[in-house]
């Protein structure tokens, strides 16, 4: 069975973001409706190839992902849909990209396991990231991103975002209410850990 997009996109965002820095993510679903996340980081400069090795079912293959230097740009409406679930990483992306990134025509992120959309806007503000708000989106002014204790509300892909934003801030980044990365990728800390980042669970 191929791993889940969803999942690797976390990886994909990390290994862009972070410096030196290059990894293969082999045998993952690539149906081009759920592989957005891709075609708006490539259009943001982002060095990413795709190894389509089985095509017979639903396409599948190997994701290629090395360190990019990004800039801002208009998502294109067409493409909100195809990525909706990872919008919260293209937020990240944008947050360090040159220039400024408009993502609008998402207001279905104000529905998701928190409203995804503010959730996101207190995260970057409390990373010192100049961001504004509308009803169906953001508009992201690229930097850098500082540290500092984020809540994640209780959904998981923006904690799991905010994890991911540690590889390139400046300072520590602590996140409360990561309960959820436990039942829905579980493997998700260790995993990131091992591929370079430090990633300390408290104990509740």
């Amino acid at each position: 069975m191929p791993g889940d997009f969803s999942s690797a996109s976390f990886f994909i965002i990390a290994a862009l973001l972070s410096e030196d820095s290059r990894i293969v993510i082999r045998d993952v679903g690539l149906n081009p409706t759920r592989t957005g996340l891709i075609n708006i980081l490539q259009l943001m400069g982002a060095d990413i190839d795709i190894e389509i090795t089985n095509n017979s079912y639903e396409a599948t293959g190997n994701v290629i992902v090395s360190s990019s230097k990004l800039i801002g740009i208009k998502v294109p409406n067409e493409l909100i849909s195809l990525a909706i679930d990872e919008l919260p990483l293209i937020f990240l992306a944008a947050s360090v990209a040159t220039g400024e990134t408009t993502i609008r025509n998402a207001e279905e992120l104000r529905f998701k396991e928190s409203d995804r959309i503010k959730s996101m806007v207190d995260l970057l503000k409390n990373l010192s990231v100049e961001v504004n708000e509308y009803q169906d989106g953001l508009i992201i002014k690229g930097g850098t991103i500082s540290g500092g204790l984020v809540d994640s509300f209780g959904d998981h892909r923006i904690a799991m975002t905010a994890l991911v934003a540690s590889s390139v801030a400046k300072e520590k980044i602590e996140v409360e209410n990561c309960e959820n990365i436990n039942t829905s990728f579980p493997s998700f800390i260790t995993l990131m850990n091992s591929i370079g980042m430090n990633i300390i669970q408290k104990e509740l």
